[in-house]
């Protein structure tokens, strides 16, 4: 059978080459923007704004300070059901902050180790874990023959030559499921598990389904409708593209998890991934939707999972993800010594804000 060869690093870049590929802001012809409100018919629901619940004292850094009262506000002013953030910084979690409701009108308080779905972020936990497996010898990421497992892509018409052309893919990143899968005779959620979270002390993560029986302390999405944000039912969506989407954490596994992107446990995250992923690999050329709510910058890149901003003189490290009802977004900084992580249970602008304003108050 003939063979199509090329690098598996192309999975994490390529643009657009299966024409039936989920892509995750996108339905139909029509760009999701998960800012805009969003239709729903259901009932009234309880318009209790919980409080902010902090685990430790405020930081002494002024920029921090700052972003925090800045996250009071609007967490308030979006009526966010459910929220957590985290700030990383010189080694430590400096400080964390938890919002809300698990499910609103509930009563159940988001905390600490509340699971949500971090959606596109589980990009970034893809990517390092194909860097951990090359470097336990198990693939390379240059590696040309990828056997049967693309010989379906002879009957696609490709765009571009492979790593020509930027566009944002699930169900090709996603191949590195049964890629994995076949070089270490793994399943993938346990790689993660053996991997990432197990050696990263990321305690409640997992991926796949939740079994709300056996872990209730889940946020359940939730919809903005005219009378307020209306809870579904935690869903399946995108569970099998799991590289791509499939990750769910808690705001005290996001701190673990910038701590070792930060290089502050090199015995899990040796500096040599941590540079694989954020090596900028193709430069993308996002439309202003995508970046409104950075000052402007030119330079921006795909690495392994990762986005690449240099942005007021640093270089960002970054990702955001939506699936309907959650929002996620992380970055860190090495320069700076600091990262941020938000999850939220009920899609507003403040996700798309949170970040650059986080780096805004910081580099001013």
């Amino acid at each position: 059978m003939k063979h199509r060869r090329y690098k598996i690093s192309v999975f994490f870049i390529i643009a657009g080459i299966i024409t039936t590929g989920a892509i995750l802001f996108t339905k139909g012809t029509r760009t999701f923007d998960p800012d805009e409100s969003t239709a729903y018919v259901g009932g009234p629901a309880s318009e209790t704004v919980p409080a902010v619940k902090d685990s430790n004292l405020l930081p002494e850094l002024p920029a921090f300070r700052d972003f925090i009262t800045f996250m009071e506000q609007e967490l308030d002013s979006s009526h966010t059901v459910g929220a957590a953030y985290t700030i990383v910084h010189n080694g430590e979690v400096t400080y964390t902050s938890t919002y809300g409701e698990r499910k609103r009108g509930s009563s159940d308080e988001v905390d600490e180790h509340t699971l949500f779905r971090l959606a596109s972020v589980s990009k970034g936990f893809a990517g390092t874990l194909a860097c951990l497996l090359e470097l336990d010898g198990a693939f390379s990421l240059d590696d040309k023959e990828l056997h049967d497992i693309v010989d379906r892509l002879d009957q696609v018409d490709i765009s571009a030559p492979p790593g020509e052309l930027y566009g944002y893919q699930n169900v090709l990143f996603s191949m590195l499921d049964p890629i994995a899968r076949r070089a270490t005779g793994v399943p993938y959620q346990l790689l993660l598990e053996e991997k990432i979270f197990k050696p990263l002390g990321m305690e409640d993560a997992s991926a796949g389904p939740v079994d709300l029986d056996q872990n209730p302390n889940m946020a359940y999405p939730h919809v903005k409708t005219k009378g307020g944000y209306v809870p579904l039912s935690p869903h399946k969506g995108y569970y099998n593209v799991m590289p791509a989407a499939g990750v769910n954490a808690s705001i005290s596994d996001m701190g673990q998890w910038l701590l070792a992107m930060l290089g502050h446990m090199p015995e899990m995250m040796p500096d040599t991934v941590r540079t694989s992923i954020s090596t900028p690999v193709i430069y993308t050329p996002l439309k202003w939707r995508y970046t409104r709510n950075w000052r402007p910058f030119r330079e921006r890149y795909y690495s392994l999972g990762w986005r690449i901003y240099m942005y007021q003189g640093k270089e960002i490290v970054y990702h955001g993800g939506y699936i309907r009802g959650y929002r996620a977004e992380v970055a860190f900084c090495a320069e700076e010594n600091v990262g941020i992580a938000f999850l939220q249970n009920s899609p507003n602008g403040l996700a798309s804000r949170c970040v650059p304003a986080f780096f805004d108050y910081l580099l001013e």
